[in-house]
Order: structure tokens, then C-alpha cells, then sequence
């Protein structure tokens, strides 16, 4: 059957397949950084277990006497707060007489769709941005940590190192016992690691890649450094993230500036297991120790609709959620990594 107008405007999944398939950039909001919590309502309340209950105390005796008790623990008052899901949304409209001209609307729908979708998720990644690289987690600069007072482009300093002093002690330390599963990275950080000398000490010479001078690879998202970053820090390879997506900074009708989202930065901390794994039916979430968290009470989606009067056919991207900050004491942010 031939393409018509009125069959040239997919909605709901179909639609928002389309609009997914056509996000190129790398959205880190897509890629489950945070762990999504599904929730009934638009808001509610949190608990989540401190970790302080898992680790013990230096008084406690487990051993039993005859005819005695166990040892009897004491359990912490959860850490405690709320969370309320906003409604995002942005729509591209598309002029049903203007571009009629255009003999393949449903490839301009889908592209418009697509626009949408990329606001909405850019908006969302910023979101993203703004929790981990400005939130209130414990914070230290590159040049305190282990590197001898360098930022890591500096020549002579450890940012290998230093990382895996943050996962194997710093964390831990300050977590009790929790160890980081996540880390995220801005580009500007990765490609600075990608030439340091101490990264392309962990690659074999067989390799034939990051010997001497070379840089090492940028395929499949800095995978090589993820992977050096991995084996250094203990945590896995598909929990370390590097964001590089690129933003308009200028206001409309302005000329177009570029810039990194993420930059000069980098988060860890424990973020896994947090997920219920039995189904609320309220707003009272209970959750595993955990540095933060998705509450999602919408899911992404993209539709389409037609204004009153028939002129225009409007692409809407949509998603209500909110990233919660949940225990700052299972995050830590290095900032001024670079400079």
C-alpha cells in the first residue's frame, strides 16, 4: 500500500523505536548509570539501609556461650527522604501544507520525532550531569590524591594509580565497606588518560597498540582505557562510562556554541543491587545502600498528534523521572582533574 499521509505517523512504540534508533550521540542516562526504579506515583518517600548496620561494631561478641543467645545486632534508622518525578517533554512540529512538497513524510516525521527525542534526552543527560559532577558527594581534586600534588595531564603524575586508590580505599573507607561499582568519566579526562604514559604502562607490547607514544584506541567508547580503568579500580569494565555528548550552550536565534556536557571530571561510587526486587504497589520506596538512584514514574515515549486546526503535525518526546541523590557517602567526585 502507498505511503499516505494520514499512515505517515507511527505513534506510541512504533514511533518511539523510530526516535530511539536515530539518537547517535551517546546518552549515558540511556545507558543505566543509575539504577531505575520503577515507581507507582509521580512522588513519594525513599528508605534506604546504611551501610554503617552491615559493617558491625568493635563491642559485638558473636560467639555463644552454652545454653546462651546469639549476639543481638542493632539496625540503623534508614536513611530516609523523598522523591518527586517531574514531567519533561519537548515537541517539533512539522507544517502539513508547507512540506507537503516533500514526497517522503515519513522519513521528515520520523527525523522531527528524532529531534524531539534528542531535546528531551540531552535535557535529561544534563540532569544526569548535574547530580554526579556538582552534587554534594564527598569531593577532592586530582592534584590531593595520590600523584604527588599533579593534575593528571601534568607530566610525572599517577592517574591510574590514583583511581585505584579511590576504588580500593578512599570509597571503602568512607562507605563502610562498600565497595564503588561505577565510574563516569567526562571525554576530556579520557582522552587525557588515552596518552598518559602510566595508562599505556598496563598494555602489553605484543598489542602493538599504546607502546611508546601512542595513543591508545577510541573504538567502542574508549574501551581499551575503560578496560585499563577496570583492571586497576575493580569494577567492571560495563560500569565505567565515559561522556562525551556535545550541547548548544546559545539561546535561540543565537549563534551555535558547543561545549561537553561532562567535563574535567570524575564520579565513582556504589550504585548496584538497589532495585526492589518485589513490586511496590505505593509510594514507599525501601531500597539497598546505594549513592543514587532513577525513580521513573513514565518512561520515555514519543508520539504524535494533529493540531485543531490541521495545519500542523506536532512530534512529542516525553519521560517523568527524577535523579535522586540517595547517600552522598557512597559517591566520590574528583574534580579539576586536567586543570
Amino acid at each position: 500500500m502507498a505511503l499516505s499521509r494520514a499512515g505517515s505517523h507511527p505513534v506510541n512504540n512504533i514511533l518511539t523505536k523510530f526516535a530511539a534508533e536515530g539518537l547517535e550521540q551517546r546518552f549515558l542516562c540511556d545507558s543505566g548509570v543509575l539504577p531505575e526504579i520503577i515507581v507507582p506515583e509521580i512522588s513519594g518517600t525513599f528508605l534506604s539501609d546504611d551501610p554503617r548496620g552491615y559493617a558491625g561494631a568493635a563491642d559485638i561478641d558473636i560467639a555463644r556461650g552454652r545454653m546462651g543467645e546469639f549476639s543481638k545486632g542493632v539496625t540503623f534508622d534508614p536513611l530516609a527522604g523523598t522523591f518527586n518525578c517531574i514531567d519533561f517533554g519537548h515537541k517539533v512540529g512539522m507544517d502539513k501544507r508547507l512540506d507537503e512538497i516533500i514526497d517522503q513524510l515519513g522519513d521528515l516525521g520520523v527525523r522531527r520525532a528524532t529531534q524531539a527525542a534528542r531535546i528531551t534526552k540531552q535535557k535529561a543527560e544534563q540532569r544526569l550531569a548535574t547530580l554526579l559532577f556538582a552534587g554534594g558527594w564527598v569531593t577532592s581534586t586530582a592534584a590531593l590524591l595520590g600523584g604527588g600534588g599533579l593534575i593528571w595531564s601534568a607530566a610525572g603524575s599517577s592517574p591510574i594509580s590514583d583511581l585505584a586508590l579511590v576504588a580500593t580505599q578512599t570509597v571503602p573507607l568512607q562507605a563502610f565497606g562498600e565497595r564503588p561499582d561505577t565510574i563516569v568519566m567526562s571525554v576530556d579526562v579520557a582522552v587525557t588518560l588515552n596518552r598518559h604514559p602510566e595508562t599505556r604502562g598496563y598494555l602489553s607490547a605484543a598489542l602493538n597498540v599504546g607502546v611508546g607514544s601512542r595513543v591508545l584506541s577510541a573504538n567502542d567508547n574508549f574501551l581499551m582505557l575503560r578496560g585499563v580503568v577496570a583492571e586497576a579500580t575493580g569494577v567492571d569494565v560495563n560500569r565505567v562510562f565515559v561522556g562525551d555528548y556535545v550541547q548548544n550552550t546559545a539561546n535561540l536565534g543565537q549563534a551555535g556554541v558547543s561545549a561537553f556536557v561532562w567535563t574535567n571530571q570524575v564520579w565513582m561510587g556504589k550504585l548496584g543491587n538497589a532495585t526492589p526486587r518485589s513490586v511496590s504497589t505505593g509510594n514507599a520506596i525501601s531500597l539497598a545502600p546505594t549513592a543514587a538512584a532513577d525513580f521513573s514514574a513514565h518512561p520515555f515515549q514519543s508520539d504524535s498528534f494533529e493540531s485543531a486546526n490541521r495545519l500542523v503535525q506536532w512530534f512529542r518526546a516525553s519521560q517523568a523521572n527524577a535523579y535522586t541523590a540517595i547517600n552522598t557517602n557512597l559517591g566520590f567526585r574528583i574534580s579539576n582533574c586536567l586543570v
